[in-house]
């Protein structure tokens, strides 16, 4: 009968697998609240966008005030980019409804920056009665 020799509790394969969560773990750690923020800043661009829906007479006061008020609830939400930028563009027929900031991640253990560009987007065809 053949005798096989008990496996080891570490191995090179158990090793790759604790790299690989480790990694996992880090990456979510440090580029997960961005995509988060990104996400929440949709639903912020969204709301604007169906606050456009049922108007199709915008003047350029209302525009501002419509951008303004979504580019302070943005930052209160955690955007900290002082070049911000929410911008609505109305044709006769759909609303576009866009944002273009920065997200900058410290790394922890190298002295390294990233910076992230986001530029969500939304699109609200049909504006009003036709």
């Amino acid at each position: 009968m053949a005798s096989y020799k008990k496996p080891r509790k570490i191995n090179i394969v158990s090793l790759a697998l604790l790299l690989a969560f480790l990694s996992g773990a880090y990456l979510v750690i440090q580029y997960g609240p961005a995509y988060w923020r990104q996400y929440k800043v949709k639903e912020i661009l969204d709301e604007v966008a169906n606050k456009c829906r049922g108007n199709r007479v915008f003047d350029d006061d209302k525009i501002n005030n419509l951008e303004e008020k979504a580019e302070k609830k943005i930052h209160a939400m955690g955007v900290e980019d002082g070049g911000l930028r929410v911008r609505i563009d109305i044709s006769s027929r759909e609303a576009h409804v866009s944002a273009t900031y920065r997200e900058v991640v410290h790394h922890w253990l190298v002295k390294k920056v990233s910076t992230m560009n986001f530029t969500p987007e939304i699109v609200r065809a049909h504006l009003g009665s036709f």
